[in-house]
């Protein structure tokens, strides 16, 4: 039953409390606006012939309206007008939700069509395959033209290269469908269809004329004007030389019909060197750009990585060179030639200037060979951060390239997330290309592995995003940061810099554990390798420990861990073992050993307890732990620390030891229960004639005995072996298991409705033994993306008991309007105490509600956690309504009426003026 007190204006209201739910809350919502940046990756980009259409695939979800499919899309931008279009959409400018999108051609000329290579469902005549599809941007029809045999079959694209003439009767890709008569074989061949005429041509076509390439042809480039293609391939009856067993670039000239090596040593001989190439182009008179590992293209190549070579007049030619000298380091990745020939672009690792190690982007003239750094600032510095991914316009005056650089403009980009950079070369002119419909509302990089501590006022997680904190613009390359989240002011920190994403804390939220490759807090000297690292959240102090990760803390400031370092005199394995430190004792100490004290491996290892009554449980292939351990295999074991002996617990209430492997053991804070993995089956008397590979179980340490824990709704063992069982948690009491499980198929075999084809948490209860999805928003649905790494822990001080499970989910459970691919930290609650509702009046007017909601001035009520309620706020006569204000949250529609979730203590604010003081409203002015 709810509870009302009323200030002012005093009178009863019986309220009736809804019944008790849950809420799930978005912990990582960003604190900054980053402004106009791409909330995610841009994968791949081409340009039009003549420079002015860009087409583009990017994660990104803030570039458009309406973007909300969370996956890969297709853009078509005019770089003249700056207009941007999806290109994967239906005639009625929709999204096409359900596509994987494995290619796409350069726009035409005229920006109206493009050639796609997707697969899925949603798409037009979709044979259930990889198709080629041609898109007309001005009529928003999408087209499959993979139909041959008269129309009866649909062939399948390989590879992620096809082309699409500029008057785009021609579109050229590689396929193993059998095309032509010559195609008798399952290899992959390159292909030209003549659109218009509906007829193929085969390009691979052997020597003599007699048969395809008598190996798999991937083709890579054509030439602007459509008469050079290239190929890679191992066929050796493509030319008289043959590829010598390895793969070579080929060249085929159309008006011809011949066919030549590209990749030749300096004697004009096959190259005989199993390297690959990364990237080609072709002009149109026929010379090649290439990036390459083979070593016998040029002399006194050594450097063993890719370079760029220019291919004409049957040599080759190395670019990437400092004053004519090999560079090292050096790596060539994405390259392009002009349709004249007379420039080609190329981005390299390594500069002329102070050898920074980002890569750089470089233009080489034809003419006179001379090479210029172009992604550089106005006064000459080369970009402080990666420029990748030249392309240049047919005629080699127009060059555009990604780049995460913050010193190429004067007005700064985003250093997380790649913008379009256009350079013109007979200006020296750089312009910002990047166009996006909003600033992102989510992270723009993933949050990972969040916890949170048994009061569940701080969470933890890990994060590259740089939007989380003010303050906090700084570019991070492989490196995330550790955040705090103190959920009582909802204030955010970064307390960890450049660390890994296992991470731990303790229950009372004092200790926090990491792993980082840095020395903290600042995270700038370089350690050589991962050291644990204690942080003291009452002192902010923090303990550098040793060598390890996958950290574990309790409240005592105990940290377990695992090292591959000789860190005791015992530990002669020179394999990962389970240590323990104690900050009192300032001493590290050897978990798993054997029975003789010597060390065996261990890869993972948990820590509860407290004071004299500390738990440990690791896992371990060693066979001389315990007694009579025979199966060779992984098991889990428990240590009363520091004294106590060890015990096995992955065997049954017989002391049979398991028939599979048991891994990833987690303790309750009480340390009375463990849950962990395991492929065995004999270690409950469940049936699991029907079970997946891997079950959960959880042991009781008092009566020694283990339970299933991986029921489905049926109460058996789950069915799905699509698990990844390695994000388990249990809650301190051990009444909750919280796992990351994956339903297959769309039958959802294990939990009725689960059909989102995508890793759920599934919360188990001990008590009322059940299973049940929680990773679902506040309206029931699944979400599209994966959760995982859940942490559940319960808050039994208060009453009732408040249950909290934090997770790593997909950005859709939080509403937001333009989900990404990005997953975000959540926290689900259920139970707890009642929740207030302070409402003030502010002005002539009052506020009524559901539940019985009638206030004049200012009242308090109490409701359930996630009780929804309505608000409606009613003017006195003549009085206008401003506006309501939460301390905590928003109002679901900041007019009127107020929707309003009670997710924790709320003040709500109802403003009214009165007329005569309507001049106030908009100020004096």
């Amino acid at each position: 039953m709810g509870k009302l007190r009323l200030l002012g204006i005093m009178f009863a209201v019986l309220i009736m409390s809804p019944v008790e739910c849950s809420v799930l809350y978005w912990l990582s919502k960003p604190r900054i606006d980053l402004g106009a940046v791409i909330n995610d990756f841009t994968v791949e980009f081409k340009l039009s012939t003549n420079g002015r259409y860009l087409i583009f695939s990017s994660y990104g979800s803030n570039l458009v309206p309406n973007d909300n499919n969370i996956g890969l899309d297709i853009f078509w931008q005019d770089l003249v007008t700056g207009e941007l279009r999806q290109v994967n959409t239906n005639q009625n400018n929709l999204p096409i939700t359900n596509n994987i999108i494995s290619a796409f051609s350069a726009v035409t000329p005229d920006g109206r069509y493009v050639a796609l290579s997707m697969s899925g469902d949603d798409l037009p005549d979709s044979s259930g395959t990889t198709n080629l599809y041609i898109k007309d941007m001005q009529t928003g029809d999408l087209t499959n033209v993979s139909d041959y045999n008269n129309g009866v079959d649909y062939f399948r694209t390989q590879y992620r290269y096809i082309y699409l003439s500029d008057d785009a009767r021609y579109v050229a890709f590689s396929t193993g469908s059998q095309l032509d008569i010559l195609h008798t074989t399952s290899t992959f061949q390159a292909y030209r269809k003549d659109l218009w005429n509906d007829t193929y041509d085969l390009i691979s076509t052997s020597m003599d004329g007699l048969s395809t390439a008598d190996e798999s042809v991937e083709l890579t480039a054509v030439s602007d004007n459509g008469q050079y293609y290239l190929m890679e391939s191992r066929a050796e009856n493509l030319t008289a030389e043959g590829s010598q067993n390895v793969v070579q670039l080929y060249l085929h000239d159309m008006n011809s019909g011949s066919t030549s090596v590209v990749s030749v040593t300096p004697a004009g001989d096959v190259s005989t060197t199993s390297g690959t190439f990364f990237a080609s182009a072709v002009s149109n008179l026929g010379t090649v750009a290439f990036a390459s590992n083979k070593g016998d293209l040029v002399v006194a190549d050594n450097n063993q990585t890719f370079d760029a070579f220019l291919y004409r007049n049957g040599v080759n030619q190395r670019l990437n060179l400092n004053n004519g000298q090999e560079r090292s380091p050096s790596a060539v990745f994405y390259l392009d030639i002009s349709g004249d020939g007379s420039r080609v672009v190329f981005a390299d690792y390594g500069d002329d200037v102070n050898q920074s190690f980002t890569q750089q982007t470089f233009a080489f003239d034809t003419s006179d060979d001379s090479l210029q750094l172009i992604s550089r600032s106005m006064s000459g510095v080369e970009g402080n951060q990666n420029s990748v991914r030249p392309l240049l316009a047919s005629d080699g005056s127009r060059m555009v390239f990604l780049s995460r650089a913050t010193n190429l403009m004067v007005q700064s980009n985003s250093p997380l997330r790649s913008d379009f950079f256009a350079y013109q070369f007979n200006s020296g002119q750089m312009l910002n290309l990047t166009s996006v419909s909003y600033s992102p509302d989510t992270v723009v990089d993933s949050v990972r592995r969040p916890v949170v501590n048994t009061d569940q006022r701080f969470v933890a997680f890990t994060s590259g995003s740089n939007n989380l904190v003010l303050d906090d613009a700084e570019y991070r390359e492989n490196y995330d940061h550790l955040f705090l989240l103190d959920r009582q002011d909802e204030s955010m920190s970064v307390i960890g810099r450049n660390v890994s994403d296992a991470i731990d804390i303790s229950p009372s939220g004092r200790y926090i554990v990491m792993s980082s490759n840095f020395f903290q807090p600042a995270g700038e000297i370089f350690l050589g390798a991962l050291h644990v690292f204690l942080y003291d959240r009452i002192t902010q102090t923090y303990t550098q420990i040793d060598e390890g990760l996958n950290p574990r803390v309790n409240d005592d400031g105990v940290v377990v861990f695992i090292s591959s370092k000789t860190i005791t005199s015992n530990d002669t394995n020179l394999a990962a073992d389970a240590y323990l430190y104690h900050p009192v004792q300032q001493n590290i100490s050897l978990v798993s050993e054997n029975m003789l004290g010597d060390a065996v491996t261990s890869t993972h290892i948990d820590v509860a307890g407290s004071g004299s009554d500390i738990w440990v449980v690791f896992e371990s292939i060693g066979s001389q732990i315990v007694p009579a351990d025979n199966n060779l295999i992984r098991d889990v074991f428990l240590k009363k620390w520091p004294s106590g002996s060890i015990q096995r617990i992955s065997e049954n209430s017989g002391g049979l030891e398991g028939n599979g492997i048991s891994r990833y053991p987690v303790l309750s804070n009480d340390a009375r229960y463990i849950a962990y993995i395991t492929s065995a089956d004999n270690l409950t008397t469940d049936d699991y004639s029907q079970a997946g590979a891997q079950q959960i179980l959880r042991y009781d340490r008092i009566n020694q005995i283990n339970e299933l824990v991986s029921r489905n709704l049926a109460g058996m063992p789950v069915v799905s072996n699509s698990n990844d069982f390695s994000s388990i948690s249990i809650s301190d009491t051990g009444r909750y298991v919280a796992y990351a499980f994956f339903d297959e198929g769309e039958n959802s075999v294990d939990f009725i409705g689960d059909v989102d084809l995508a890793l759920d948490v599934i919360l188990y209860d001990s008590v009322e033994n059940n299973s049940r999805v929680i990773s679902k928003r506040q309206d029931g649905e699944h979400s599209e993306l994966a959760a995982l790494y859940p942490f559940v822990v319960e808050d039994i001080v208060t009453t009732p008991p408040l249950l909290g499970v934090v997770f790593q989910g997909g950005s859709d459970l939080a509403h937001v309007f333009a989900p990404t691919r990005h997953s975000e930290a959540f926290l689900y609650q259920e139970g707890g105490p009642d929740l207030n509702l302070h409402i003030v009046i502010n002005g002539p007017g009052s506020v009524n509600g559901t539940s019985g909601i009638s206030c004049q001035n200012q009242c308090d009520y109490t409701f359930s956690l996630g009780a929804e309620l309505t608000l409606i706020a009613s003017p006195f006569s003549q009085a206008l309504f401003t506006g309501w204000s939460v301390d905590f949250g928003d109002c679901l529609d900041d007019t009127n009426p107020c929707e309003l979730l009670m997710d924790r203590e709320k003040v709500l604010t109802a403003r009214f003026i009165d007329p005569s003081d309507i001049i106030f409203v908009d100020g004096f002015d």
